[in-house]
């Protein structure tokens, strides 16, 4: 099967598709999310960078894994495995490239989703995907917020608050860690978190969360390198595992931090 990066930018109750040129196959004619075959020298992730900002216009921070979908597209029989990535929703007006892969471009509500021609799988998540999302309870700061208000008048430990706040807030957590970076924000704190790293070290991220900064730190380390997360959510560590799915040379452990860390310490070349 060849392997497709796909783009989920929604927001408001809407999601964004895109149409293939008729003269551009795979799924000439249909309605997809924006996606690409991922080449042989890339990562999934780079190929949807590099087609997003080709097609159109768009530059973005670190795309959070979604989900993996299997396509097929009848004309050709040909299989695609299609990973399918997060991507924070751009400000102003989105364009496709003239004479690119697409020939509309359009944000789209459920019902709109569900009359269009497009392959089934596809239709089918992206339809539970916007359905549950519209059913769930607020998500994120707002959430967090109340969180913290209700955890204040339970009865638990500090470790459970910390726990419940975080369950709250994990879905949007890269969300809102893009928004309040930027992309510049985002570049220069990966390079000090990563600065001095070399192939082979041992690294711990204490704090690691989402797993937002260990793709980069596994990739200075290499894969005779291995690296620590710890992190006092499981959600949150749940979305790290996700994020970091072909990456081999790490391990997650949910830990308090402020009972100490259970390692030993010389087992460490640095600590971030």
């Amino acid at each position: 099967p060849v392997i497709l990066s796909s783009a989920l930018i929604h927001g408001e109750g809407r999601v964004l598709l895109a149409r293939r040129n008729p003269e551009r196959p795979p799924f000439a004619r249909q309605w997809l999310l924006p996606s690409t075959v991922v080449r042989r020298e890339e990562s999934a992730e780079e190929a949807l960078a590099r087609h997003l900002q080709q097609e159109l216009d768009l530059s973005i921070g670190e795309p959070v894994f979604a989900e993996t979908i299997y396509l097929e597209d009848p004309p050709a029989g040909e299989r695609y495995v299609t990973n399918v990535f997060r991507v924070a929703q751009p400000p102003g007006e989105l364009r496709f490239r003239a004479h690119g892969d697409y020939d509309d471009l359009r944000w789209l509500l459920p019902d709109e989703v569900a009359a269009l021609d497009m392959p089934a799988p596809l239709r089918d998540w992206l339809l539970a995907v916007l359905r549950a999302e519209a059913d769930a309870p607020p998500v994120g700061l707002e959430a967090a917020r109340a969180a913290a208000a209700a955890l204040s008048q339970a009865d638990l430990t500090y470790t459970e608050r910390k726990r419940c706040l975080y369950a709250g807030y994990a879905p949007t957590y890269d969300e809102d860690h893009a928004l309040w970076l930027g992309e510049e924000g985002q570049n220069r704190l990966l390079a000090f978190l990563t600065h001095g790293l070399e192939p082979g070290m041992r690294v711990l991220d204490a704090g690691c969360g989402t797993g937002v900064h260990l793709r980069a730190i596994s990739e200075a380390i290499g894969r005779e390198g291995a690296c620590v997360g710890l992190d006092i959510s499981p959600d949150m560590l749940a979305l790290a595992r996700r994020r970091l799915i072909f990456a081999k040379n790490f391990a997650l452990r949910v830990c308090d931090l402020s009972h100490g860390i259970p390692l030993e310490d010389a087992w460490f070349d640095a600590v971030v």
